[in-house]
C-alpha cells in the first residue's frame, strides 16, 4: 500500500555540524545564538536515522519503511530525474477577505509573450481604531523597518498569495504518498537544524517543493532529490552564506551527483518561472507578533505550531497569512493571554471569523499528530533554546468567542 511506504532508497541523515559560519538566522527575534546552535547540533548529531527506504524491494522484504531502525544492505541505484512530464493546469484561488480594502493590483495575464508584472498601487492606510497603536510610526527611526512602507509591503505580500496556488497534488501524483512527503519534510527540518539555516529558508524550500509537485509528476525514486534541490534553491535565495551543494550531497549519503542537482534546479526554476518571492507563513507570523508586542516565548510557541503543520499534507493549500494568524491565536490561548485583539485584526486584515476554523484545525493537529514517529520538530522545540514550548499543554477544550 503506497500510504505506508516511505520514499525510495535508504539514506542516512548525516545531520552533523559542518564548518559553515552562518548562524545569524531569522534577522529579527533570533533564538539561535552560536552557542545554542552548537548545543542543538550535538543533539541532532547523535540521532542518525533512516530518512528514506528502498520502496522497490520493500514489500517482499517486509520492511516498515517509516521505522528508523529498518536496515538496507542493497546497492545504490542510478537516479534519473524525471522532469519532462506535462504539468497540470493550475486553478486560481480566491484570496481571503480582509477588514480593509485590498490595494488595487492590476490583473495578471497568462500571455506567455509578456512576463512584465503589473504595477502595485497601494491604497490609503485605513484609520486606526480606538485603542490600536500605530506600530509603524513608532518604528519610524529604524531604517531597517522601512516603517513608512511596512503596511503596504505586507498588504502587497498578502495579495501575492493567490499567485502561488498549490493543488492537492496527491490526487494525481500516484507514485508518492502523504507519508513520503511527511518523512521528507521531517528530514528537511533536521537538515535546517544541522546547518543552522534561517527558518525562512525551511519554509521557502517546502513551498517550492509543493509548488513543483503541483506542476510536475515526480517518482518516489526522485522525491528526495527534488526536496534537496528545493532546499538548495531556498538557501541561495535566503542565506547570506549558503552551503555548497556538496554539503547537501554528503547529507544525502552521496546518493546523487552535482549534475543531477543542477539539472533538477534548472527544471524547478523553469517550472516556477523563476518566481521565488513566495509569501510564507513565517513572515506573516513575525509581523503579527511584533505589532501585538507578544513575548518571544509566545512567538516561539506559535512558530512550533506552524512548523508542526509543515509535515501535514492537509495544510498545503491553505492561506499562509491565515495559518500564521491562527497559529498566533492558538499560542495566545494556550498561554492564557487573551484572544484576537483589535491590533491584530487591524494589522493582519483578518477578523476572528476568518481564522476560526483554522485555529481549531491546528489545535486538532497538536492533539493528534498524524505522524507520531516523526519527532524532529517536537524534539527541536523541546530544547531549552526554544523555551521547551513543545511541552506546553495542548488545549483539550478550545473555546473561541
Amino acid at each position: 500500500c503506497n500510504e505506508v511506504m516511505a520514499p525510495s532508497r535508504l539514506l542516512r541523515s548525516k545531520a552533523v555540524k559542518l564548518a559553515i559560519d552562518h548562524t545569524d538566522e531569522n534577522r529579527e527575534g533570533n533564538l539561535m545564538s552560536l552557542n545554542a546552535t552548537k548545543t542543538m547540533n550535538k543533539q541532532f548529531k547523535s540521532k542518525k536515522r533512516t530518512a528514506f527506504g528502498d520502496v522497490t524491494n520493500a514489500v517482499e522484504r517486509g520492511l516498515n519503511l517509516l521505522n528508523p531502525k529498518s536496515k538496507f544492505t542493497g546497492k545504490k541505484s542510478v537516479i534519473k530525474v524525471e522532469v519532462n512530464k506535462k504539468p497540470v493546469t493550475l486553478k486560481e484561488e480566491v484570496p481571503e477577505q480582509s477588514v480593509y480594502s485590498t490595494p488595487t493590483l492590476a490583473p495578471q495575464t497568462d500571455d506567455d509573450k509578456s512576463t512584465e508584472e503589473k504595477f502595485f498601487t497601494p491604497s490609503a492606510k485605513p484609520p486606526l481604531p480606538n485603542g490600536v497603536v500605530d506600530f509603524d510610526a513608532q518604528r519610524g527611526s529604524d531604517p531597517v523597518d522601512v516603517a513608512e512602507y511596512a503596511f503596504d509591503i505586507f498588504v502587497y505580500y498578502a495579495s501575492r498569495e493567490a499567485k502561488f496556488p498549490i493543488l492537492k497534488y496527491l490526487d494525481w501524483q500516484t507514485d508518492i504518498s502523504r507519508n513520503m512527503r511527511a518523512v521528507l519534510v521531517d528530514w528537511l527540518v533536521e537538515i535546517q537544524e544541522s546547518f543552522g539555516l534561517n527558518h525562512e529558508t525551511l519554509y521557502l524550500a517546502i513551498k517550492i517543493l509543493d509548488l513543483y509537485l503541483s506542476k510536475v509528476f515526480v517518482t518516489r525514486e526522485t522525491l528526495q532529490l527534488v526536496g534537496t534541490t528545493a532546499l538548495v534553491i531556498a538557501c541561495k535565495y535566503e542565506e547570506r552564506i549558503p552551503p555548497c551543494i556538496v554539503d547537501f550531497l554528503y547529507l544525502c549519503d552521496d546518493a546523487y551527483t552535482i549534475g543531477e542537482v543542477l539539472a533538477t534546479e534548472k527544471n524547478i526554476l523553469t517550472k516556477l518561472n523563476f518566481e521565488l518571492s513566495i509569501p510564507i507563513s513565517y513572515e506573516f507570523l513575525r509581523r503579527y507578533a511584533r505589532c501585538e508586542g507578544v513575548s518571544i516565548e509566545t512567538l516561539t510557541l506559535a512558530r512550533y505550531i506552524l512548523e508542526a503543520s509543515l509535515m501535514d499534507y492537509q495544510f498545503i493549500d491553505c492561506s499562509d497569512s491565515v495559518m500564521a494568524a491562527a497559529a498566533l491565536l492558538l499560542a495566545l490561548k494556550m498561554k492564557g493571554l487573551g484572544t484576537w485583539s483589535k491590533t491584530l485584526e487591524y494589522y493582519s486584515g483578518l477578523k476572528l471569523e476568518a481564522i476560526y476554523d483554522m485555529t481549531y484545525r491546528l489545535n486538532d493537529l497538536l492533539q493528534s499528530p498524524p505522524f507520531p514517529s516523526l519527532l524532529v520538530v517536537h524534539s527541536k522545540y523541546s530544547h531549552s533554546v526554544f523555551f521547551s514550548v513543545a511541552g506546553v499543554p495542548v488545549l483539550e477544550n478550545l473555546t473561541l468567542p
